[in-house]
């Protein structure tokens, strides 16, 4: 297993999302809850889950096991010329002079990453992590072919949602793996999810169970989205401290580290660190 950091005995300062200060108050941050003690509990970690909504599983995987399963992906990251071949390959320090704009705005390269790369399907949906669903779900585990890999450039962010309004329809018993290829540490923009989002009313009835891909056919808006002219891109909030501040709990992150898992619901409402580094982020999430 891979050491976690320990993230709960250090300060932190400057964090920000989408360019918006946090508050790192105690009554507005806060530290994942470890559930690495439970792996070997499946009630007990069914009931975690039932509580808090997330499952944090700080060294999950040896270093090997990640290393070969994110291999393909970072050749791929080093034909793009992205990265700066003087420092460590596998760190992802950005190559000087690089304008990393393109990447943060979607580029093809997102999927491009996950297509025939059976290293990384073999990674995801095989061995140590099927066995892990299977316990955890009490029986077979069935998933989605398609695999978000997301290269985090410096300066991005990703705005709040719930996963609800992406993939919604059929059965509620569904669940999102984030896994990060590199070292994340708070500075590098990580993962966030919001405490007890998945019981405030005001996101589960408003929002939670909408769907990207429909809208409403008596608004004046309805010729333009059937022309695919206009979309809602399913975002909760533009502003992850203004949304926090009108629903109450705290964000929660982690100092993760190659080798963790995150798991959480499709009502947990989640966004990301603004990566202050100058490395990329590279991370999937495959449901």
């Amino acid at each position: 297993m891979v050491s976690p950091i320990n993230s709960v005995s250090r300060d932190v300062t400057g964090l920000s999302s989408n360019k918006r200060a946090l508050d790192l108050g105690p009554d507005a941050f806060g530290w994942l809850k470890d559930s690495s003690p439970l792996l070997q509990d499946p009630a007990a970690l069914r009931a975690r889950m039932e509580v808090d909504n997330y499952l944090y599983l700080p060294g999950f995987w040896p270093m090997e096991e990640v290393v070969d399963g994110r291999a393909l992906m970072i050749d791929r990251i080093r034909d793009l010329d992205w990265i700066d071949e003087s420092r460590p390959e596998a760190e992802l320090f950005v190559r000087p002079g690089l304008d990393t704009g393109p990447i943060g705005a979607g580029a093809r390269i997102h999927g491009d990453l996950a297509r025939d790369n059976p290293g990384l399907k073999h990674f995801l949906f095989e061995g140590r992590l099927r066995l892990f669903w299977e316990r955890f779900l009490g029986g077979p585990m069935a998933h989605f072919d398609n695999v978000n890999t997301r290269v985090t450039p410096p300066g991005a962010a990703t705005y709040p949602h719930c996963d609800s309004v992406y993939m919604g329809r059929g059965t509620l018993n569904r669940f999102t793996a984030w896994i990060p290829y590199v070292d994340v540490p708070v500075e590098k923009g990580g993962l966030i999810v919001l405490e007890n989002s998945h019981r405030c009313d005001r996101i589960q009835q408003r929002y939670a169970n909408r769907d990207v891909d429909t809208y409403c056919l008596n608004r004046p808006s309805a010729g333009a989205h059937a022309r695919g002219e206009r979309t809602w891109s399913g975002q909760l909030a533009r502003d992850a401290v203004a949304l926090r501040r009108k629903i109450g709990g705290r964000w929660l992150t982690a100092d993760y580290r190659v080798g963790d898992l995150l798991i959480f619901s499709l009502f947990l409402a989640h966004a990301s660190l603004d990566n202050r580094t100058n490395q990329l982020r590279l991370s999937s999430d495959s449901r």
